[in-house]
């Protein structure tokens, strides 16, 4: 694996895990009446904030690295499940639902000839 792609992982886990600490931290500082531990959360939820930003700063080169190889990968995929869907396999050629019309059923049941007259099948 490329070691830029598993770095951009890494750093979009820790920014989920990050803003999910940010978020307790913030409702702690809500619910907290002493001064002293008012003043230590904000430290730390300053400190999260600038943490966030740095891996946001180091993620976004990585992603506008990635990208194209990204697309390319998904591109290569796509095209060759299309290439492969292609054809019917032959274990999916006698499968049948009996819940389901096929498009011939509704054309055989009634068909108007030149004549106007109505014929079923």
């Amino acid at each position: 694996m490329d070691p830029r792609l598993q770095r951009k992982r890494d750093l979009e886990e820790h920014r989920i895990k990050d803003y999910d600490l940010l978020r307790r931290l913030e409702d702690q500082l809500r619910y907290e009446s002493e001064p002293m531990r008012q003043a230590k959360l904000r430290k730390q939820i300053a400190e999260l904030r600038e943490q966030i930003a740095a891996r946001k700063a180091e993620l976004e080169p990585l992603e506008k690295i990635l990208a194209p190889r990204l697309e390319e990968i998904v591109g290569l995929y796509l095209s060759a499940s299309f290439e492969r869907d292609q054809f019917a396999e032959l274990d999916q050629a006698g499968e049948t639902d009996p819940d389901r019309i096929t498009l011939l059923r509704p054309f055989r049941m009634s068909r108007k000839h030149a004549h106007g007259v109505v014929s079923v099948f």
